[in-house]
This record gives C-alpha cells, structure tokens and sequence, in this order.
C-alpha cells in the first residue's frame, strides 16, 4: 500500500419541504493522511514521503427509499491540506449508495 487517507466528518442533515425521503446536508471535519515515496500522490512535487492533515467540507443530497433498506447520495467534499502537503482540493464528488437499518 503507498498511502493512507482518514476523514471524519461531521454532518447536520435537513428535510426538503413536499420531497419525503430527500434530505440535503452540510458539515465539515479533519483529514489525516501519509503517503511514502515510492507510491507519489499525483499531487505531489517530488519522491518524498508525505504526512499531511487538513480540513474538510461537505454538502450534499441524500435520499432514502421508503420500501427498501436503500439510501442514495450525492455530495461535494472540498478539502483544505494545511500541513505538510499545503493546498486546496476541490475535486472529490461522490455518488453513494448505501445499505441502511
């Protein structure tokens, strides 16, 4: 493995008005992540080994089915590297689906 990345994120979700099920969402947490020389992360400059930690957002929609077990959600996390690797990221979109009880 040449990398490890760990976010923990803190979310409030809020009811859409006449959607039942569909819900949007907004937070913002902490990364922690380290990297070694031999496995560079596409934004790294150099062959070195990287320890980096920084802040994140989230926002986002979520919808769960009323009849399945099922939620799908779609949602935009910026992030913001503020030791070791400095810099902003804005390329994380994901489409989630999940199982829920």
């Amino acid at each position: 493995m040449g990398g490890l990345l760990l976010t923990g994120l803190y979310e409030i979700h809020n009811p859409i008005g006449g959607a039942p099920g569909l819900r949007w969402f907004y937070g913002g947490g902490a990364h922690l992540g380290t990297w070694n020389s031999r496995s560079r992360p596409r934004w790294a400059r150099d062959d070195r080994s990287y320890t980096i930690f920084g802040l994140d957002l989230i926002i986002g929609l979520d919808y769960k089915f009323d009849n399945a077990p099922i939620n799908l959600s779609i949602d935009w996390k910026p992030a913001f590297a503020i030791a070791g690797y400095q810099g902003w990221r804005g390329d994380e979109l994901a489409l989630s689906l999940r199982f829920t009880f």
